[in-house]
């Protein structure tokens, strides 16, 4: 596969509608060595069967379906791995574009100079305090909505972290490494007028299960990781470059399984202890605080 420019990355699991939104959204972008990717993680909403569809349309352009659901990060790294291209973008599937232009604007903006780490779109109506005439504004911590990453940003900070479960803050994971970097992480200005965010459910909330919430990233748990990982990024223990946890296995009916990579675990097993421990503190003291209030 000759290498693109551009490898734009759709991670899906159910939302079915909205995925296809995301992608006939896409259609609009007026930008020439682009590559569309589609992971989705084991959807069973019937999403599957119409992106075999586009794909056998030649709507998108790589599919990939994991045999389980494994996460964002661990879907949207497959995605990120599977293609080579100079820039990648992650794009939710509840995000649809507006502009013919949105590609193109990312790149123009990762270009302003050789500090710049990635450019994207906030997924709010408006932004405040936005310096007036600004093309684009640094941000500390940036959602992954919609997100370009070129690839020497890339190679010195590696992937999206796989640690924080099936929908996590790994974005919030990467800022923080662009952040112990030196590189600035922005944002366009006016993203509204670029994409619209649904904000979709995955699945109805009758029937979100006890998995997605036990494992979702935003509980006290992986905040508390977060944490940790935090200060072990800027006192350099932990590098920057963060390498994939799951590594895929391409099985006989072509969808993707994973399985732990012994190299991540092995470098993990020098903090895994003080990283558990701090957790138990983190969880502990959230408590406190949270009997405290209702008290």
């Amino acid at each position: 596969m000759a290498e693109c420019v551009v490898n734009v990355t759709v991670t899906s699991f159910n939302r079915c509608q909205s995925t296809i939104n995301c992608i006939n959204a896409l259609k609009k972008t007026e930008f020439n060595s682009w590559h569309l990717t589609v992971v989705d993680n084991n959807s069973v909403d019937g999403s599957v069967d119409c992106l075999k569809a586009l794909h056998t349309e030649g709507v998108i352009d790589t599919l990939l379906l994991c045999r389980r659901n494994m996460g964002v990060a661990v879907a949207a790294n497959l995605g990120w791995a599977a293609v080579p291209a100079q820039n990648y973008v992650k794009l939710d599937n509840d995000v649809e574009v507006l502009r013919a232009d949105w590609l193109e604007t990312l790149l123009q903006t990762v270009q302003y100079g050789p500090d710049i780490g990635c450019a994207g779109y906030y997924i709010d109506d408006a932004w405040l305090g936005v310096p007036e005439g600004a093309a684009s504004f640094a941000v500390e911590y940036s959602v992954g909505s919609c997100i370009l990453i070129p690839q020497a940003t890339h190679e010195r900070l590696g992937f999206w972290n796989e640690d924080y479960g099936l929908y996590g803050i790994e974005d919030s994971d990467f800022s923080s490494r662009l952040k112990a970097a030196g590189l600035k992480n922005l944002y366009v200005a006016n993203s509204e007028q670029y994409i619209r965010h649904q904000h979709a459910l995955y699945r109805e909330n009758t029937l979100l299960d006890d998995e997605i919430r036990k494992t979702n990233g935003l509980s006290a748990e992986y905040r508390g990781m977060f944490y940790f990982h935090n200060a072990l990024y800027f006192s350099g223990v932990r590098p920057l470059r963060v390498e994939r946890k799951f590594m895929e296995r391409r099985l006989d009916n072509g969808t993707y399984d994973f399985y732990p990579d012994p190299a991540y675990l092995r470098a993990e097993m020098r903090y895994a202890a003080d990283r558990k421990d701090f957790i138990q503190h983190y969880i502990a003291a959230e408590q406190e605080s949270e009997q405290n209030r209702e008290a």
